[in-house]
């Protein structure tokens, strides 16, 4: 009687697991997936090699066909045609983005949607777009992965750098501090650290080589890529005092625009996790003149639950059976990643 009882809940329980499948996939959800950089061959870069995400072009190349015979990867106007009219996402609904700018997303990833017919979003900060430099955490990974120093010493406490894993764990500290500290305490760390450090800051040329130009962009939108906005200096919004906050937002879209000569109406949060914005950023995001804006703290995306100002984009990208699990079950699979 017991093995007929245990038979019995196994087979409930699978009936149960088919149930839930079949309903997951018949659930119009929206899954955006993002990315920050490609490689082509093995990354040597100088600067901050975990952006990568470990995605090469090939792995790209694959995601895109799955994509293309398994997916509707939605553009920009689609996207806000759902939001406008409150419409149910087409099934298996999926956006491509991409943050900060970076110049293989030129290079790589936008001739591989080209090549395919495929849309995606390109979110930029304005600041290292204009100016030609690279964000704080590639800065304070050149600055600890260059250092000749075996130790740093910063507020007291001792960061040994005797090798690569203990100089990346230093990086991840020090990065970490960017993303929650009030900026009045990080406004000058990266000097404090290039003194400590006894490191250069890197040349002018190595940073300009590493990001897309204006022309890149413009070549971008008329090919139907969408290009958003990413603040102005790529600080997170909730270390900043409410007017920086807006000051970073308007000045993001702004500039953006005059560059571009078209609306810009789509935003990704810096950084993007649940402490990196709050309820004011998002009022002040949509005063701005935003339709739309990115968070990136996982989850999928439902009609009628979906906050326009908090649209959740994923990072699992790999390995490629949790990629593909991702988009058929996101309500499964994304829930469980946050």
């Amino acid at each position: 009687m017991a093995m007929d009882v245990k038979s019995l809940t196994e087979a409930l329980a699978w009936r149960l697991e088919l149930f839930w499948d079949r309903l997951e996939r018949l659930r119009t959800a929206l899954v955006v997936v993002n990315y920050h950089r490609l490689y082509a061959r093995a990354p040597d870069t100088p600067f901050d090699p975990t952006v990568y995400g470990g995605i090469s072009l090939d792995y790209f190349r694959r995601q895109l066909r799955w994509l293309r015979d398994n997916a509707r990867i939605l553009s920009e106007e689609e996207l806000l045609d759902c939001l406008a009219r409150r419409r149910a996402f087409p099934r298996r609904a999926v956006a491509l983005t991409f943050d900060d700018g970076y110049r293989d997303n030129y290079d790589l990833a936008f001739p591989a949607l080209r090549e395919r017919g495929m849309p995606a979003f390109f979110f930029i900060p304005t600041g290292p777009l204009l100016d030609r430099r690279l964000g704080w955490w590639d800065i304070v990974a050149y600055l600890v992965r260059r250092s000749p120093v075996p130790v740093l010493e910063l507020e007291g406490v001792r960061h040994r750098l005797d090798g690569p894993s203990a100089r990346q764990a230093c990086i991840n500290i020090l990065q970490e501090r960017y993303k929650t500290l009030p900026e009045a305490k990080t406004r000058h760390l990266t000097a404090s650290l290039a003194e400590k450090l006894e490191t250069a800051f890197p040349p002018a040329a190595l940073q300009d080589a590493e990001l897309m130009t204006v022309e890149h962009l413009r070549e971008m939108t008329g090919a139907g890529m969408a290009v958003g906005a990413h603040t102005h200096s790529h600080r997170v919004l909730a270390t900043l005092a409410p007017q920086e906050q807006r000051r970073e937002l308007v000045e993001g879209k702004r500039l953006l625009e005059e560059q571009l000569g078209r609306p810009v109406r789509s935003l990704a949060y810096p950084v993007g996790r649940r402490d990196s914005f709050g309820e004011e950023t998002k009022r002040m995001a949509r005063e701005a003149g935003y339709s739309m804006a990115f968070s990136l703290y996982s989850g999928c995306n439902r009609p009628g639950s979906l906050d326009p100002m908090d649209i959740r984009r994923s990072a699992k990208r790999r390995p490629f059976d949790a990629f593909t699990a991702s988009i058929l079950y996101p309500g499964r699979v994304l829930r469980a990643a946050r």
